[in-house]
């Protein structure tokens, strides 16, 4: 234990940078398992979606990163604004390592800590410069509030699960010119057969593990009519026609059937569960006449809920996978409308 305290103080920077990347990892794992978490009757009370993990943890290790920096002789003699800049960015070293080890151990999607990842850069460095600013003032109950910060992501996680769950709608929207007529793009929405690999196409969000849409049916024409999309990995979509009107309108509410699903998108609680879930579709199909005949603009919205404490941020992500989403299975309705109306000619 001597010789490690020793080192400690002969490297304070590597020591900073190590110790605040194992309290990162160590918060993971605490998050981690949900059913362990269940058995002992807290899986409401730690969560990885919440407040106090997401800004918590990365200001704590920010915190941690400076309070080793700060031992350092030479640091008493930098110029304010290196000492700044010093705080803002040598605790996303620790952020980096810390994401890439969850990532290669499987605990986090690529996706997921590419959502999580500006807030973390963010707060980690809020975290060096709060240290900054408390270590040059040295207060008499440092160890106090050492200790207080380090717990800070438990705490937070606890109490925000005593308070009610915040739930707002937000409406997607994307629309595609396809040089065909109206009732041949209706016929490419109300029924949707299997999307053969040659028409899958490449997308980011795929790459990102996002799952691909296969097919969707439907069991009737017109109001009632119910719909099943289908997905990559089980995931399935139940839709109910709520609007009916062709080749103009097609309305439907969605309700994921997500049990049978071996998707990591599902289990890790991204799509469906209470924190993000998609409520309605409509399909809106706009005549236009063209240079080369008649044209349609086809429109794609989806109205979306997110639950999360920080809505504002969370919601541009999961707009920005709807919309990815919506575009991708416009460009296959566009691929097959225009290339059944150029059979037909």
């Amino acid at each position: 234990m001597g010789k490690f305290y020793d080192w400690a103080r002969r490297h304070p920077t590597v020591f900073g940078l190590l110790i605040s990347g194992i309290y990162g990892l160590l918060m993971r794992l605490f998050f981690f398992d949900p059913e362990a978490m269940k058995r002992l009757g807290i899986d409401d009370l730690f969560f990885t979606t919440s407040v106090g993990f997401l800004f918590g943890a990365p200001l704590v290790m920010g915190y941690l990163t400076m309070a080793g920096d700060a031992l350092k002789p030479e640091q008493q003699n930098l110029s304010f604004g290196r000492s700044v800049l010093r705080a803002i960015f040598l605790p996303w070293g620790p952020a980096f390592f810390s994401f890439l080890v969850i990532l290669l151990a499987g605990f986090e999607l690529m996706i997921c800590l590419i959502m999580a990842g500006p807030l973390f850069l963010l707060m980690s460095s809020l975290g060096g410069l709060l240290a900054m600013a408390v270590l040059s003032r040295k207060p008499k109950n440092y160890s106090s509030f050492l200790v207080g910060l380090v717990f800070l992501p438990m705490i937070g996680s606890g109490l925000e699960s005593q308070l009610p769950q915040p739930h707002n709608e937000y409406k997607v929207h994307n629309q595609i010119l396809i040089d065909a007529p109206a009732d041949a793009v209706w016929k490419q929405i109300e029924r949707v057969p299997m999307i053969q690999e040659q028409e899958q196409t490449h997308s980011y969000l795929h790459e990102l593990g996002f799952p691909r849409p296969l097919e969707a049916t439907l069991s009737q024409p017109g109001v009632g009519g119910v719909r099943h999309a289908t997905f990559e990995g089980n995931i399935l979509f139940v839709e109910t026609v709520t609007e009916w009107n062709p080749p103009r309108t097609l309305s439907f509410s969605i309700v994921p059937e997500l049990a049978e699903s071996q998707s990591a998108i599902v289990n890790s609680k991204i799509l469906g569960g209470k924190y993000f879930d998609i409520l309605e579709g409509s399909y809106y199909l706009e005549p236009v006449l063209g240079k080369n005949g008649e044209q349609t603009l086809l429109h794609l919205s989806s109205i979306q809920r997110v639950s999360t404490f920080y809505n504002l941020y969370s919601s541009l992500w999961t707009r920005w996978v709807m919309s990815q989403l919506q575009s991708y299975i416009l460009n296959v309705i566009q691929q097959r409308a225009e290339q059944a109306t150029t059979a037909r000619q």
